[in-house]
């Protein structure tokens, strides 16, 4: 199973319904295990931004960039 993938997928759903503090909890755990998964980086500073955290969002894209190409959102 691609854990991060699936992972991701479900955040993008959970964030569609406006339930953005699971997204970021959701996303949060997995990337403690999995910490190269760069497009749930980048998903999670989508998340942070959308919470208001732009500190939070600005490492997290930071994070993202490091490791892939962002996508235009």
């Amino acid at each position: 199973m691609d854990r991060p993938r699936d992972v991701l997928g479900r955040c993008l759903e959970l964030f569609h319904q406006g339930l953005i503090p699971e997204a970021d909890r959701l996303a949060g755990a997995c990337l403690e295990s999995c910490p190269d998964a760069g497009d749930l980086w980048q998903m999670r500073g989508l998340i942070r931004q959308r919470l208001g955290d732009f500190i939070g969002a600005r490492s997290a894209l930071e994070t993202a960039s490091l490791l892939v190409p962002l996508a235009p959102s």
